[in-house]
């Protein structure tokens, strides 16, 4: 059985960014002049609606233009084209009916758009929680003396000292010193 999901289980934060980014230029909205040209193309072709006037023209395809505002411009393009292959021989007479043809692609790309979003805002969680309880920041003071241990390690390296290693109990029982200790400070 195959995942189909559109979001791989395994994905990095990088990847999970641009996947983002990939989702919101899919649903970026169609420019009005881009709007115009293939609306007009495709009355054209069928034939223009007669107008009284000048006037009632431009609303009508501003109209056509405020309907088409939220599609993405590959979207109307490829409604567009469909109409024009497909049996019918009228323009269409509604927004809605030209874009029926790419409504699917529509709700694919929202959707996908959204559990990406979501994928990115369980991230964020998970790693505010690893940061939390995992991974708690060091505080000032024991960043001091971390850099103190290091600095004075680095000078016995350079004189010449010979570095000890401990035993494993030894270690185990220094961390929970450690532990403990962190504890004290924060509680």
């Amino acid at each position: 059985m195959t995942d189909s999901s559109p979001i791989p289980s395994q994905i990095g934060r990088k990847d999970l960014d641009e996947a983002v980014w990939v989702a919101r230029e899919a649903l970026r909205p169609l420019p009005q002049p881009e709007a115009a040209m293939h609306i007009r193309g495709l009355f054209e072709l069928y034939g223009l609606p007669e107008f009284d006037s000048d006037a009632a023209s431009k609303l009508f395809y501003r109209a056509w233009y405020e309907d088409l505002a939220e599609w993405p411009a590959d979207l109307v393009v490829e409604a567009c084209r469909r109409w024009r292959r497909s049996p019918a021989k009228t323009r269409p007479k509604t927004s809605g009916h030209l874009m029926d043809v790419v409504r699917d692609e529509m709700l694919k790309r929202r959707a996908f758009e959204r559990n990406v979003r979501e994928a990115r805002k369980r991230m964020a969680e998970h790693d505010k929680w690893m940061s939390e309880h995992v991974c708690a920041p060091v505080g000032s003071e024991e960043h001091k003396a971390i850099s103190a241990g290091l600095r004075n390690l680095a000078k016995s390296l350079r004189m010449g000292a010979p570095v000890r290693p401990i035993s494993p109990e030894r270690a185990k029982e220094n961390f929970e010193q450690l532990r403990k200790s962190a504890g004290e400070e924060g509680q």
